[in-house]
């Protein structure tokens, strides 16, 4: 939205890479910290890739493998998983909604693992990508596209996830409500400093 049709190849690309790492590193690190968080879940065992191969990455796989062999599933098909699809992020705000009633916003303790997670998110991850950028062959467009995908809210399937495997629900409430307000300032200031 923020660049155009033209930028859907660059968004697509991020996307890709991102889902995949949240959906592989993310979730094995929301399971470990439900766990104890001590790192005492193997990095490589198959408790692991039980947990790490959710459905929605399977999904992932699925439709990218499915995009590389270049076969393309009937309309009806199409129309189903659009649907399922575009139900994943409103449904996921729900779960957030509901996990913010149990939450004030004045009970939010800004400690450093909240104040960590925004300047993660807001400066570290943009950071790390523009640092990365001069190694990286991409075109201008690509550049901005990555560094405003970088400085995003926080996804919100964490939350759905942690919710599941019994994580701390709380925090990832907090850190995907508290980056989507915070959105509403930062968004605007990098594309106003990238434009």
């Amino acid at each position: 939205a923020l660049f155009g049709t033209k930028s859907v190849p660059s968004v697509m690309l991020y996307y890709m890479a991102n889902t995949t790492m949240f959906w592989t590193l993310g979730v094995y690190h929301i399971v470990n910290d439900s766990m104890g968080g001590k790192g005492n879940m193997p990095l490589f065992s198959l408790t692991t890739l039980k947990k790490v191969f959710s459905p929605p990455l399977l999904g992932f796989l699925a439709g990218l493998a499915l995009i590389m062999a270049n076969i393309k599933l009937p309309d009806f098909l199409l129309t189903s998983f659009q649907y399922v699809g575009n139900m994943a992020t409103p449904l996921s705000l729900m779960v957030i909604g509901i996990e913010m009633t149990g939450i004030s916003l004045s009970s939010v303790k800004w400690d450093r693992d909240i104040i960590g997670a925004l300047v993660g998110r807001f400066l570290v991850c943009p950071a790390c990508v523009l640092v990365l950028l001069p190694f990286i062959p991409v075109t201008p467009m690509s550049a901005q596209v990555f560094t405003m995908q970088a400085s995003m809210p926080a996804m919100t399937q964490m939350t759905v996830v942690a919710k599941s495997v019994g994580a701390d629900v709380r925090y990832s409430t907090e850190v995907s409500f508290l980056t989507v307000v915070m959105g509403i300032i930062v968004i605007p200031l990098y594309m106003f400093i990238i434009g």
